[in-house]
């Protein structure tokens, strides 16, 4: 699965001639989002944020107890369960 990224933005100027400068063309684009190795993308605090790579110490499992696919795993660095539902469109 990738996740990417379209800014609502969207510049119709040309690209200019200095490259070490941000260019139109390159801000259009399509960014993928790349994440650390055994990490998901989510909060590892309570409340609501910015979203973070929370590391995940040893396996997921992926079930789907009542047709809704949950993504559960233990976090690293607090030990305590992360439990994720995920539901597809």
């Amino acid at each position: 699965m990738a996740v990417s990224l379209l800014h609502n933005f969207v510049s119709g100027k040309l690209d200019g001639t200095d490259a070490t400068l941000v260019q139109p063309s390159n801000w259009n684009a399509e960014h993928t989002l790349q994440l650390g190795t055994g990490k998901i993308l989510g909060r590892a605090t309570a409340g609501s944020g910015a979203a973070e790579e929370v590391a995940v110490a040893g396996a997921l499992t992926l079930t789907s107890p009542g047709g809704v696919p949950t993504l559960t795993g233990t976090g690293a660095s607090t030990g305590k369960a992360i439990a994720v539902a995920i539901v597809f469109s």
